[in-house]
């Protein structure tokens, strides 16, 4: 058993402790959580820190299978040119990409990252996550645009779902992968699948002014890179409306769904989306976005709004790195307005939410297992994360 206390504790499910303690068990188990009303009196093996305390961080958007790639797409391309520089540079040996893997998955639990919604294409990442100390909930994502394929990329997805769920023993799901990438029969087929299904879907959204483009007029600078990429779109309509509006009436409306990116959502989108579904989450991966875009979503009007906002990284392809940390900070930059207490619980709390771990994970409520993140280099005046703040995993 371990007393730790801090300037502050975000509980995330409460208030703000100041000079609280958490006292945590042999196994991380969260025992009590003691509100000393700023009057921190001396304790036998009282662990201090300086700077604030915060669960263990959920990553709810990531490409595990992509860590190769770091260092080897250009910056600054709009998601077009990301996409075809992507599609060349992929491949690698087999030995590259598994340890490319494996160091990521380490460098993340160092980033204090305990959950990770992670998006496979393959089995390359299945056997690195089987055995993390990471929770892993892997999104099996499909993508085709022609109606003829739809059954057989479906067939092949359900055969990946059926591997990393009976032979790696992983939590997964079927996502479709981007409204522009998804015939009409491939998300039918997937809404099917899902209906009877608890399992949250998670789909990239609106991450380039021209996939809205695209679905208004069928032209534009990503569904000119499409086709130059050999994607056959000869039975595809435009649908004259945004993307999200587009495709938003083939998910079934009770399954937890978590869109990514959002860069360029607007306030109809937002509204929507949550007339749409029971439950849907806005996962922000700020960093990406200025990797490839040079912009950010408009957080300020999804905090506004009350949307359920999660953290991403997404991949070493499109960041430098996979911090949680790294993208609050970002966030912060950008919308001082926005309180440090709020964006903590986007990437605790409502992450565990959104990916299923919030049982166990997420916030400091008794019984939960959900590591101890110490963040530290804090303006504790201002309650703001400097350039200097770094995270250190205690529990």
């Amino acid at each position: 058993m371990r007393k730790i206390s801090a300037n502050y504790i975000f509980p995330v499910s409460g208030k703000p402790l100041h000079n609280g303690i958490i006292v945590v068990g042999d196994m991380g188990e969260i025992l009590d959580l003691i509100d000393t009303n700023g009057k921190l009196a001396d304790a036998e093996k009282l662990e201090f820190y300086n700077g604030i305390i915060v669960p263990g961080f959920v990553n709810t958007h990531c490409h595990l299978e992509l860590s190769h790639l770091k260092g080897k797409i250009d910056m600054y391309t709009g998601l077009p040119g990301f996409i075809e520089q992507l599609v060349k540079t992929r491949n690698a040996n087999p030995d590259e990409i598994h340890s490319n893997i494996e160091l990521a998955d380490f460098n993340m639990k160092h980033e204090g990252i305990v959950a990770v919604g992670d998006i496979s294409n393959n089995s390359d990442s299945f056997f690195q996550k089987q055995i993390s100390s990471i929770k892993y909930h892997t999104f099996i994502e499909i993508y085709g645009s022609e109606n003829t394929t739809a059954e057989s990329r479906f067939n092949s997805g359900q055969k990946l779902l059926d591997d990393a769920i009976n032979f790696y023993s992983l939590q997964a799901s079927i996502a479709p992968h981007a409204p522009y990438s998804m015939s009409n029969e491939l998300l039918k087929l997937i809404a099917n699948f899902t209906t009877n299904s608890n399992a949250t879907i998670s789909i990239h959204n609106q991450e380039t002014l021209s996939e809205n483009e695209m679905f208004i007029t069928k032209s534009g600078a990503l569904f000119d890179m499409l086709c130059k990429l050999g994607s056959d779109y000869s039975e595809w309509t435009p649908t004259r409306k945004n993307s999200l509006e587009s495709v938003i009436k083939y998910f079934p409306q009770h399954i937890k769904t978590l869109l990514v990116h959002n860069t360029y959502s607007t306030l109809k989108d937002f509204a929507d989306a949550t007339n749409h579904f029971s439950e849907v989450y806005w996962c922000l991966c700020p960093n990406a976005n200025l990797f490839i875009e040079q912009t950010l979503p408009d957080i300020f009007s999804m905090y506004k709004t009350k949307l359920k906002m999660t953290i991403g990284t997404d991949s070493l392809a499109s960041n430098t790195k996979l911090s949680v940390l790294s993208e609050l900070f970002t966030i912060q930059k950008h919308f001082p307005q926005i309180p440090l207490s709020e964006i903590i619980q986007w990437a605790t709390l409502n992450g565990a939410n959104a990916l299923g771990f919030s049982n166990t994970l997420g916030s400091f409520d008794l019984t939960k297992i959900p590591g101890i993140n110490l963040i530290e280099n804090v303006d504790l005046q201002n309650m703001k994360l400097t350039d200097k703040s770094s995270v250190k995993v205690l529990v």
